[in-house]
């Protein structure tokens, strides 16, 4: 009988484990699914000349780092946008991989980019990582750094 109980017992937990480890797995993938809406939608933003919307995306330690290895701060970067210094015309993600680590997700991707800045048209295929963290609530970018593929 004491056999038959340690096996019970054996087997329910197991039982938990199966269905905790699909939990967190069902909880990671919203959470991609969520940063990876965010991200698309920051780049329609940027389209757009959003920088209201942009604001409460990019957290205030924001530290963008542009293919021509240009360092912005949040309130650089949305100034560079609203005077319309640098206008990004438009941003196709591809091949984006996103990884959870409790309340951060990093995003490694490639994008093709046609922006306007410094007097022409730029047409790039970028590798970038950025990270977002979760604050309050909200998902926030934190860092991007991209780089330029060459063809």
């Amino acid at each position: 009988m004491k056999n038959i109980h340690l096996t019970l017992l054996f087997f329910l937990c197991k039982i938990f484990l199966v269905f905790a480890q699909n939990s967190t797995f069902d909880t990671k993938n919203e959470i991609e699914k969520e940063v990876r809406a965010l991200e698309m939608r920051r780049f329609e933003m940027m389209v757009h000349k959003d920088t209201k919307g942009l604001s409460e995306i990019l957290g205030e330690d924001l530290v963008y780092i542009h293919a021509n290895g240009v360092l912005e701060k949040k309130s650089q970067f949305l100034e560079t946008l609203d005077k319309g210094k640098t206008l990004y015309q438009s941003i196709q993600s591809e091949e984006v991989g996103i990884r959870v680590i409790g309340d951060a997700a990093v995003i490694n991707g490639v994008a093709t980019v046609r922006v306007w800045t410094v007097g022409q048209t730029l047409d790039m295929h970028l590798r970038y990582t950025d990270v977002y963290v979760r604050r309050n609530g909200k998902w926030q970018l934190i860092s991007w750094q991209s780089t330029r593929i060459q063809s």
